[in-house]
């Protein structure tokens, strides 16, 4: 696996004037078999990185669309093993870049940061994010990563000190999550200026790799964000809802992210200004 695979296809997407993508998948919501298919959805539409998710209870920072996917997904008994086990066989499929979502306590703790990293190399997860990483376990953190090949994920946040955005630029590999709020997903924020200047204002600061997430919801706000300076925004709570509403037909549910993606994201993979390589969108047949 190429070491730094995310960030480097951030950087690539730059030259050709791609905007990016990434979706949050709640594996296991509504099966581990739909959670598969899904992905393969999303990697049929180009798509450039799934955040997969190992789902935990009781999250403080998602709103109620995300917290009823993660009971969806934990009433089907869904472990951090056989999240990695949906992803060896995914890996047979498509080969579509995956940061797992991880919950500290949940699951990385009980497991210990070396097995839990090491299980996830030997899967070919590309990147992790641990969610309510303590702060004292960042550089042992960052360093066995480092040392296996995985890229780290952190977020940062619209009230984060200039100490820790400086940090979070030094250790992060791949992209750098920008959460726009806590526990409120599918809010507008286009005429939203403080987030509007946080963005440019992290931007401005760093080079890397920069993902906006919580609260996007339709094409203006993909619009604002790109124009921010973000190289990819992050949907989540648009296609738990589109689980939520089919749960009991998996079919409907790939069409319907299907189409969500197309008639959100199409015009949004090239510039077209700067390159011809327009993608034509992809139609599933029934």
């Amino acid at each position: 696996m190429q070491k730094n695979r995310i960030e480097n296809l951030f950087l690539a997407n730059r030259d050709v004037g791609k905007k990016g993508l990434i979706v949050f998948v709640n594996a296991g919501d509504p099966d581990l078999d739909a959670t598969r298919q899904i992905i393969k959805v999303l990697d049929y539409n180009r798509v450039d990185v799934v955040e997969l998710c190992v789902p935990f209870p009781n999250s403080f920072t998602d709103g109620e669309i995300i917290l009823r996917s993660h009971q969806r997904a934990l009433e089907n008994d869904t472990s951090f093993y056989d999240v990695l086990g949906m992803v060896g066989e995914l890996r047979k499929e498509c080969n579509i870049p995956i940061v797992l979502l991880a919950d500290y306590s949940y699951t990385v703790k009980p497991l210990g940061m070396n097995s839990f990293l090491n299980a996830c190399k030997k899967s070919r997860i590309d990147g992790t994010l641990v969610h309510c990483l303590p702060p004292l376990l960042l550089e042992k953190y960052q360093s066995l990563s480092s040392s296996i090949g995985l890229e780290t994920i952190f977020s940062l946040y619209p009230k984060s000190t200039t100490e820790k955005r400086e940090k979070v630029y030094e250790e992060t590999q791949g992209f750098i999550y920008l959460v726009t709020t806590y526990g409120k997903t599918g809010r507008t924020i286009v005429n939203d200026n403080d987030i509007i200047s946080y963005i440019e204002r992290v931007r401005s600061e760093t080079s890397q790799p920069l993902a906006v997430g919580f609260g996007i919801q339709t094409a203006d706000d993909l619009n604002v964000i790109y124009q921010s300076g973000a190289d990819a925004v992050v949907i989540g709570s648009a296609v738990s809802s589109i689980i939520a509403q089919n749960s009991i037909n998996h079919e409907q549910i790939l069409h319907s992210v299907n189409s969500f993606l197309q008639n959100l994201y199409f015009r949004h993979w090239f510039n077209i200004e700067k390159s011809n390589k327009l993608y034509k969108p992809v139609s599933l047949s029934r």
